[in-house]
């Protein structure tokens, strides 16, 4: 059935263009032109101004006791990249503890479309420190956590993070 309907989906760079990608820049403007021939000719523009938007990273709380759960949330829109679907990160939110411990947290997004992604790690004494699922820690120690942010307004990879205390 032709409905007259047409769908494009344009991939974009910070880098060079190369293949399919479009390099864009920060405030930038992408112009696109359709022309049709037949029944007659026309042509039609649509302008899409570009954005992007920088990460934020932050603790749920100031402080966690230990054998509680920390709870992070980083919201970085371009993470969402597929917006009928939850996204799962898995290999780019770090914790790390002062006393040594350093694991990956698993990242789910919210909702669909959202951009905003939680996850928690447990705080342990003992036990050791296990991929997605506890780090070893110990009271009074500073907690980091941190993510490296890709597109961002200056064009620049950025880092972003931030610290708690460990309680009793």
């Amino acid at each position: 059935v032709n409905t007259g309907s047409f769908v494009a989906t344009f991939t974009t760079t910070s880098g060079s263009t190369s293949g399919s990608a479009i390099n864009t820049i920060q405030g930038g403007v992408l112009s696109v032109v359709y022309t049709d021939t037949s029944p007659q000719s026309a042509t039609t523009t649509k302008v899409l101004n570009l954005s992007a938007f920088d990460a934020t990273l932050g603790f749920d709380a100031d402080s966690f006791g230990i054998n509680s759960y920390a709870t992070i949330t980083l919201a970085d829109s371009e993470r969402n990249t597929n917006s009928g679907n939850v996204q799962t990160l898995l290999n780019d939110v770090f914790i790390t503890s002062s006393s040594g411990g350093n694991t990956k947290v698993r990242m789910v997004e919210t909702g669909n479309d959202t951009g905003v992604f939680a996850g928690s790690i447990k705080l342990v004494s003992t036990g050791g420190t296990v991929e997605f699922v506890q780090i070893q820690t110990a009271e009074n120690d500073s907690l980091l956590s941190s993510y490296f942010d890709t597109i961002t307004i200056s064009g620049t990879t950025q880092q972003v993070s931030d610290t708690a205390t460990v309680t009793g």
